[in-house]
């Protein structure tokens, strides 16, 4: 069900400019299941979720209204939390995020490093969350209302107090937050600020310094990268280990 209805929106999909056409697109997807260690799997099962959302949603609706599936209940209650701004947001925040992160993931993973390339990415990665940080904001909201208003998803507004879940509080304090600060402060700000936190706790200046200094034992070019100031620097670095040499 969920493959005829994902070829049947790709005409409308393709029209919107919403996928790209060309050899070896639009083949038939699927949503893996996420790994436990490896954060590109997500990336690959958020990206495949935000592709195949209008099928996902249109087959659930269909199975819970068949009167043989004996578990309405489950349906309504996935078609609350997928039909939500909430999960909207989250989806295409955490794609954008991990989007940028993947790159220097994969690279991290390869058995046969470029030490010196992969600090560079370690670099650009967090330029990126930074720039997505400072004027990320009113690109990601824009996207979020427009596939919003395509699928009839309430948008809160943004200037209201933010309410969690659909059912209001009982008593609103006036303090209370707003729908704005609550999405880009306490969402957006907070995960990327958790993201450059990581990155900089483990690639740290001494870490950086380090690395480079192996770098330059890489017999890649017959060791083009040899240098010996690099190895004097080792040595300072490890002196226990360069004593016997030393002498």
């Amino acid at each position: 069900m969920r493959r005829d209805k994902q070829l049947a929106q790709f005409p409308k999909l393709i029209e919107e400019g919403e996928i790209e056409t060309g050899s070896g697109l639009n083949q038939d997807s699927s949503i893996a299941r996420a790994g436990d260690t490896r954060w590109g799997s997500h990336f690959r099962t958020l990206t495949s979720l935000m592709t195949l959302y209008g099928a996902i949603v249109r087959v659930i609706v269909e199975v819970g209204n068949d009167p043989s599936f004996d578990k309405f209940g489950e349906t309504v209650l996935l078609l609350d939390v997928l039909q939500s701004f909430d999960f909207i947001f989250m989806l295409y925040m955490m794609v954008e995020i991990l989007g940028i992160t993947n790159d220097l993931s994969l690279a991290l993973q390869r058995r046969d490093q470029d030490l010196l390339n992969d600090m560079s990415l370690v670099n650009d990665t967090k330029k990126q969350l930074k720039e997505m940080r400072n004027e990320g904001w009113e690109d990601l909201i824009s996207r979020v209302v427009k596939i919003c208003t395509k699928h009839d998803i309430d948008v809160p507004d943004m200037d209201a107090p933010y309410m969690e879940g659909k059912k209001p509080r009982r008593v609103t304090p006036v303090s209370s937050v707003s729908n704005l600060h609550h999405y880009k402060n306490v969402c957006l700000f907070s995960v990327l600020d958790l993201q450059l936190q990581e990155l900089t706790a483990r690639f740290n200046e001494e870490n950086i310094e380090l690395v480079q200094c192996v770098s330059c034992f890489s017999p890649a070019k017959s060791f083009a990268a040899f240098d010996v100031n690099k190895l004097l620097r080792m040595a300072e670095l490890y002196p226990n280990n360069f004593v016997d040499c030393l002498m």
